[in-house]
């Protein structure tokens, strides 16, 4: 039998420590996730603009309710530096 917990993980990658902590602190205090982990030291490697790019980044990991998913987009949005944040 398959449970339907209505509960999800988002992945939030950010290129700095000041972004990471900003956007963590915001999510958690709005109850938009009841908790964000953290991972640093990230190595990314993506396609951008037409050439493959990298870089090193955190990835925060917000543990949240499927029905917030929007509001954590349009959130996230608002306050990240990428001109489309994962």
């Amino acid at each position: 039998m398959k449970a339907n917990t209505g509960f999800i993980v988002a992945f939030i990658t950010v290129a700095s420590d000041e972004e990471a902590a900003a956007i963590s602190k915001s999510l958690v205090e709005s109850r938009l996730a009841a908790c964000v982990s953290r991972v640093d030291d990230l190595r990314s490697l993506y396609w951008w603009r037409g050439a493959v790019e990298s870089a090193h980044e955190s990835l925060l990991i917000a543990k949240t309710r499927a029905a917030l998913l929007p509001r954590i987009i349009q959130a996230v949005k608002a306050s990240h530096s990428y001109t489309v944040p994962e």
